[in-house]
């Protein structure tokens, strides 16, 4: 902006006005100036919360290990690698050991993240990609349903619905493919359709819409300008999912 000068005045000329600089505000890490009490409250909650959280985990573990530790003190085998029979009636030489449990754990998982992650993906990508509106929602809301039943529930059901159903499938795998770790006799009975197979099955129904949710959002984040691009240049829908979801 510029202003006469009396000096300018009947000259004509104009002369500009020195421009002062604007004041530099320091910003916090919340905007400018100290947030609002709502939000410090709440942001202190939430981190008390979250601490709240770890500090249960961590006590649960440290009750566990603290009970656990005169029955570890007096056990003549180790722990961690001992693989023959539990001795438990004698308190002064207990014998007994974790590896057995240890490797059904890992292969049960295992066997069920083979089982559930390719149908879990091929769902996630239907829902997100192939299924029209009116089919998508009530599945995807169906999927967040079953991911929020507990564990137990699908333990009960595996234990006495599934497991009677697959014992003649179990029966025959354990004939015909005994010498596979997962169709063995292992640390359960085969008569009774309790075997890694079935657990497996068990955990893989459980997991399956837990992943399908997570995966599903995931692939929802796409955003669709670069769905439309892919389009655009010609690509397939399963091209657009394999080279932009």
């Amino acid at each position: 902006m510029t202003t006469p000068t009396p000096s300018d005045a009947g000259s004509g000329e104009v002369v500009a006005a020195p421009f002062a600089a604007p004041a530099v505000v320091p910003i916090s890490p919340w905007g400018y100036g100290r947030p609002p009490l709502a939000d410090r409250f709440f942001r202190r909650l939430s981190e008390g919360a979250g601490l709240l959280v770890v500090a249960v985990i961590a006590g649960v573990g440290g009750f566990l290990l603290w009970h656990a530790l005169p029955a570890l003190s007096r056990n003549r085998e180790n722990f961690l690698t001992y693989r023959g029979n539990w001795v438990t009636s004698d308190p002064s030489a207990l014998r007994f050991g974790i590896v057995e449990q240890l490797h059904v754990t890992v292969f049960v998982s295992v066997f069920a993240l083979v089982l559930a992650m390719p149908v879990a993906l091929g769902v996630a990508i239907y829902l997100t990609q192939y299924a029209p509106r009116g089919l998508a929602a009530p599945l995807s809301y169906s999927v967040e349903l079953l991911a929020a039943v507990p564990s137990i529930i699908y333990g009960v059901w595996g234990l006495h619905v599934l497991a009677p159903q697959l014992r003649p499938v179990a029966a025959w795998l354990n004939a015909h493919l005994g010498r596979v770790f997962l169709f063995s006799t292992g640390n359960a009975s085969v008569a009774g359709g309790g075997t890694i197979f079935t657990a497996g099955i068990v955990l893989a129904v459980m997991i399956l819409p837990i992943i399908i949710a997570v995966t599903r959002e995931v692939f929802a984040q796409t955003p669709q300008d670069e769905i439309e691009a892919a389009l655009a240049l010609g690509a397939t829908r399963w091209e657009v999912v394999k080279t932009t979801v």
